[in-house]
């Protein structure tokens, strides 16, 4: 085991994780050459969420006290002949268009204009407004160029979010508009080592003291850096930047790491100053959300009120992953924004259009914690901006808009108008809904740095989806007290995170969730792999024999070493779940037909039915069910009750019941 100095508690890993920091320190922080302040245990830390999802939803008003399912659309109002410099007519068209459209909220890239603000007064629309970003660095690192923007580890970056934060706030203090705030939108960490080449990151001498900086309150010594990662450096002034293929994956999962703390750091600033100001409206951040980095994407944002991500479907081409990417967004149970989602008709035909976007708008509605979803974007003109070499047909004019420039209504906004026009019919539905699950699945967040067994995981969440099983996802990164949310885990990551002392939040966290009695089915070839050593793992535990259940606290474990093969983890899980409650209604329609029950307060209990398959066929779907239903709204489907269920028939994309 390496030499670690005894460590102080710091949490950037989340509740439960620690900090070690160099032995004897009396300053509150260590201050490196770049400026960047290493933070202790003196300093505040918000933890984790409490797992309340119905009472944090129903927690959200706008400023006249309203509760709202958010009907949104990103805001992008290029005009044909005008350009952006539309009159104030056409901007009151404008906005009289997108009322008809059935949205009820409108996001913007920047903050509103106080004019624009009356406006949207007027028109009973909410706002969601952001601090412009600031100049960044994003994808600007190309073959080692240095960006001249600053970058987050820079102490007047967070500085002048902080500041940001604040006068964004200020500026809304007196409207209805706002019913929250974004801190900006798609931050990104990672940079291009060559053109194409993704590497882990940035190529500044600021970021770069910052991270030897972590690097040294992590290990004490450089001896212990060395033992960890094989190499031989002198000094911790030696270590440069991560690369791909040549260095420890250690060495990159510490920088994803520091990456994730200081990301969060930064934000933080943000979100302190919009409080400094606004003590009330929530906030969230616009994530890019494809598990491409780390920092960005799995940063400690716990001090946010709400979760906030841009998802399109394109990114993986495939609504079980789009589906995986949601349910990582909510996490437990955490109040989320799908702040931007659409489909760029450039290369699709006419009939996908609108089915693309109904299945999107329905999918994000088939999560009970997304409170809001923003369809990206007003009009085509996004991209363009009325530049000539931009024509038709180039990859620029991606065509997202649901009209055209020219206020043409597109079948995507018919789609969408539809769509909203049925959330609107249900608000009450949409508002209050909430389910039980009955289970918990791991997101092996820290196997996306080791790669190891990550084909593992999304094969079972899809299938979860397809049997109608209500799940929740957790992080290793955000340990947390999982019994309050559901008693049975399933736990599929191939390795945990570790510090480096050997002390792990998850481990405590999962050691916690059994003594509260809470089972495990952990199914993996190579259980109990940390990034460090964990020399204190319960010795029970550790050698769990193969398939049977060990009992700890009032809990129980089952480790599963051999269940590699589909069929062989399906039995498992299935055996897993005899005792849970079932579903009042399940699909029968295959692994591209998801479906769930929901509770409300007031409305009663609905099942929602989703086809997602991408073939243009409707289905028909058989239903099993011990209830009455009557299917109350769909696209198409007819409902044929049957002993046990029914048929629902050429079922296109959805269907809404509603139990007798």
């Amino acid at each position: 085991m390496m030499s670690i100095a005894k460590a102080t508690s710091f949490n950037p890993l989340g509740a439960g994780a620690r900090f070690p920091l160099l032995s004897g320190l009396a300053l509150l922080a260590v201050i490196s050459p770049s400026g960047y302040a290493v933070p202790t245990d003196s300093e505040e830390h918000v933890g984790t969420f409490d797992p309340k999802p119905l009472a944090i939803f129903r927690g959200f008003t706008n400023r006249s006290g309203q509760s709202r399912f958010y009907r949104g659309l990103g805001w992008s109002p290029w005009h044909a002949t005008m350009g952006w410099n539309r009159t104030r007519e056409q901007q009151i068209a404008d906005l009289g268009l997108v009322t008809n459209m059935n949205v009820n909220a409108l996001r913007t890239w920047k903050g509103m204009d106080p004019n624009f603000m009356k406006d949207l007064d007027e028109f009973n629309l909410a706002g969601l407004p952001q601090v412009q970003n600031l100049s960044q660095p994003k994808s600007e690192y190309l073959s080692g160029k240095i960006s001249k923007s600053l970058v987050w580890t820079d102490p007047r970056a967070t500085s002048r979010i902080y500041s940001d934060g604040a006068a964004l706030a200020s500026a809304h203090q007196t409207r209805q508009a706002p019913f929250a705030y974004l801190l900006g939108n798609e931050y990104t960490t990672i940079g291009q080592r060559e053109p194409k080449v993704w590497d882990y990151g940035c190529c500044d001498p600021t970021t770069l003291g910052a991270y030897r900086s972590w690097l040294e309150a992590r290990f004490h010594n450089i001896e212990g850096l060395n033992q960890a990662t094989g190499a031989s450096w002198t000094s911790f002034g030696d270590v440069g930047f991560p690369r791909k293929g040549v260095d420890s994956k250690i060495l990159g999962y510490e920088y994803a790491m520091f990456l994730r703390a200081s990301f969060g750091r930064f934000l933080r600033a943000g979100y302190e100053g919009i409080r400094s100001v606004d003590t009330r409206t929530p906030v969230s951040y616009a994530r890019l959300l494809s598990r491409w980095d780390l920092a960005c994407e799995d940063g400690d944002f716990s001090f946010q009120e709400v979760q906030g991500e841009n998802l399109y479907f394109s990114w993986g081409k495939d609504w079980g992953d789009y589906a995986i990417r949601l349910a990582r967004l909510i996490g437990p149970s955490r109040p989320a924004l799908v702040t931007e989602t659409g489909f760029a008709t450039l290369g699709r035909s006419e009939q996908e259009f609108g089915r693309l976007t109904r299945q999107g708008l329905w999918l994000c509605a088939f999560h009970p914690e997304i409170f809001g979803i923003f369809t990206f974007a007003f009009c085509d003109e996004w991209y363009k901006n009325g530049q000539a070499n931009n024509d038709p047909g180039t990859e620029k004019e991606c065509f997202y808009g649901m009209v055209t420039a020219d206020r043409k209504m597109k079948s995507t906004g018919e789609a969408m108008k539809e769509t909203y026009a049925t959330f609107k019919s249900f608000d009450g539905f949409m508002r209050e809904r909430a389910s039980d699950p009955v289970l918990l699945l791991s997101d092996q967040a820290v196997d996306e740095i080791f790669t190891t067994n990550r084909a593992f995981f999304s094969p079972i969440a899809k299938w979860l989806y397809s049997e109608g099983i209500d799940f929740r996802m957790i992080t290793s990164l955000q340990p947390g007290r999982w019994s309050t949310i559901c008693p049975r885990l399933v736990l599929v990551d191939g390795m945990f995170p570790v510090d480096p002392d050997g002390h792990s939040g998850f481990l405590t966290a999962l050691l916690q969730y059994l003594r509260d009695g809470g089972q495990i089915l952990y199914l993996s070839p190579n259980p109990w792999t940390g990034t460090y050593p964990t020399p204190n793992l319960p010795v029970e535990l550790r050698d769990a024999p193969n398939g049977v259940a060990v009992t700890f606290g009032s809990g129980k474990l089952t480790v599963v070493r051999h269940a590699s093969e589909p069929e062989a983890w399906k039995q498992e899980i299935t055996a897993f779940l005899a005792s849970a409650p079932r579903a009042s209604l399940l699909a029968k329609g295959g692994p591209a037909v998801y479906s769930r029950v929901f509770r409300t307060a007031t409305q009663g209990t609905f099942a929602l039915v989703l086809n997602l398959n991408l073939a243009m066929d409707p289905l028909d779907v058989p239903l099993e069910s011990v209830e009455t239903w009557d299917l109350v709204a769909s696209d198409g489907a007819k409902f044929s009750p049957q002993k046990g269920g029914g048929l629902l028939q050429s079922l296109d994309t959805f269907a809404l019941f509603k139990a007798r």
